[in-house]
């Protein structure tokens, strides 16, 4: 019906603007946090290092190579604070547009993996995350690393299935722009070498060729920041990361899914894990052949994921939600087809109900509750220090 038919158009432009008004609502009442006032610290410094008989005020750049994060999103800030100012919601404003731009293209993904409907519920599940929520209002690179990951996952998709060659363009420059905001957009690049070798065989030269040249691309455009590295890296690292245990794993899912929750909610969600697994095992949900659909989403899920956690219990301890945050659009895809081939008949809507519900009920706690493990109150520090 016309109704129907418009209701299906109209569907994507309400979940773009309810995922705005999530993102942008109320968006500096939280004080800004250490890793956010190392952001401003970095973007104000100067693109060229001073020099001076009595100090030396390194580049961007070079604080950059020294630290744990590439330049890409410092100097994106840096341009930002020239023309706008350091007020929080402004800071905090390029996260939320680039958290916003990730809906579309999230139903983009999933409406070229699976259907329309599936990509709808995805983009659902991604506007309505309180984890993706919680970056988006954040003076950091994380929005923008899940946006470039998805765009060239997104363009991996239309170069090796549609054979486009535009595909390629839009997954090397989303590749190139994800490396250098975060160092853990190479997790999903890795995902997306493995998915290509593991399909080698039947892709041919046609596609491989075209593959091979947008990853030289990709590292050839990388060269100037590796000298930099070579000069400047110091080293740097998280030292509140620990290494990973048997509950690690959960933890993560239950950030990725229902936000940051306090103590006493996580310990309910954990106890309940048990059973969710059960119910998805009798659901017959384990098991299956995957196309090449899920084949791909598997391996952007799991690469990332297993690689980190075997260089945490080999190297040094990186496992940490908001690094893995690339694994999220993967994820909320999975859930969604879950959904749609588990939940039958007219509990349908109510599973997708209940799944909105829990998110929001996270999105609840992750805002109001004192003991979020993610907020760093630093109003009440300089309140009182200004009445001392």
């Amino acid at each position: 019906t016309t109704v129907a038919r418009w209701a299906n158009r109209l569907a994507l432009p309400c979940l773009v603007a309810v995922a705005a008004a999530l993102r942008l609502y109320d968006a500096g009442r939280l004080s800004l946090r250490l890793d956010e006032g190392q952001s401003l610290h970095f973007a104000l410094l100067p693109l060229k290092p001073y020099d001076a008989t009595y100090q030396h005020t390194p580049s961007l750049f070079q604080a950059a190579a020294a630290d744990v994060h590439p330049p890409g999103y410092l100097l994106l800030l840096h341009e930002w604070i020239a023309r706008f100012g350091t007020d929080t919601v402004v800071l905090r404003l390029p996260s939320e547009l680039a958290a916003i731009a990730t809906i579309p293209v999230l139903y983009l993904l999933a409406r070229r993996l699976y259907s329309h409907h599936i990509g709808l519920l995805a983009s659902a599940l991604g506007a309505a995350s309180p984890f993706w929520i919680w970056h988006a209002q954040e003076a950091r690179m994380y929005s923008f690393l899940v946006l470039f990951g998805t765009a060239a996952t997104l363009g991996l998709v239309y170069a090796i299935e549609d054979r486009h060659i535009w595909g390629w363009i839009l997954f090397a420059l989303a590749t190139g722009l994800g490396i250098y905001v975060h160092y853990f957009a190479f997790a999903v690049l890795a995902a997306h070498l493995v998915y290509i070798v593991i399909r080698a065989s039947r892709l041919g030269r046609g596609v491989l060729v075209p593959a091979a040249s947008a990853v030289a691309f990709v590292s050839v455009a990388y060269l100037p920041w590796i000298w930099m590295l070579v000069h400047f890296y110091r080293g740097a690292g998280d030292p509140n990361l620990a290494a990973p245990d048997a509950y690690t794993p959960l933890l993560l899912l239950t950030d990725f899914l229902l936000g940051y929750l306090n103590v006493a909610a996580t310990s309910q969600v954990m106890a309940a894990w048990p059973l969710l697994v059960f119910l998805a095992l009798a659901a017959g949900s384990f098991g299956a052949h995957p196309s090449w659909r899920g084949l791909l989403l598997w391996t952007l899920f799991l690469v990332p994921t297993i690689g980190v956690f075997a260089l945490s219990l080999t190297w040094k301890p990186m496992v940490s939600a908001r690094y893995l945050t690339v694994v999220t659009p993967a994820l909320f895809i999975l859930l969604a087809v879950a959904v749609e081939r588990i939940v039958r008949g007219p509990i349908h809507l109510a599973a997708i109900a209940l799944i909105a519900t829990l998110m929001l009920l996270g999105l609840g706690v992750e805002r109001t509750s004192p003991y979020n493990p993610a907020a760093e109150d630093f109003h009440q520090v300089a309140d009182y220090i200004h009445a001392h």
